[in-house]
């Protein structure tokens, strides 16, 4: 008797620590940008896109981590992100980064070479942030 008293013991102490360590997400938020070309504001030599975001308050930002992944076919790369585009004439250096601040988040896109005046295109960025 005293042995199944024990197995059942150590079953709901092995099903509590489970279910503790399940709930341990809560000190994270995700949120996906889906940030289409027309979206993009024209700035001084680059485009940006400013969206509120209430989870970015003070109190989080002191102690948290934020982590920024474009999509880019089936790969996330993790911003700030800068690659080489060729058009079969020119070669030009395209970065995207961010930067965020309590109550918002904002997303920049910029060419080396400008004169080509091409807006973004359809961006997928996805950020997490954890504290």
């Amino acid at each position: 008797m005293k042995r199944i008293f024990l197995l059942i013991i150590a079953a709901a102490l092995m099903s509590s620590c489970i279910a503790v360590k399940n709930n341990g997400n809560e000190n994270k938020a995700v949120k996906t940008f889906n940030i289409s070309s027309n979206q993009w504001v024209e700035g001084d030599g680059y485009y940006f896109y400013h969206e509120s975001w209430s989870k970015l308050h003070r109190d989080i930002l002191d102690g948290a981590t934020v982590i920024a992944t474009m999509r880019n076919g089936d790969v996330y790369q993790m911003l700030p992100f800068s690659y080489f585009e060729s058009d079969g004439q020119n070669y030009w250096q395209r970065e995207i980064s961010f930067d965020y601040e309590p109550g918002g988040i904002t997303f920049y896109y910029a060419d080396s070479e400008f004169f080509f005046d091409r807006r973004p295109e359809r961006l997928e960025i996805q950020v997490v942030v954890m504290w």
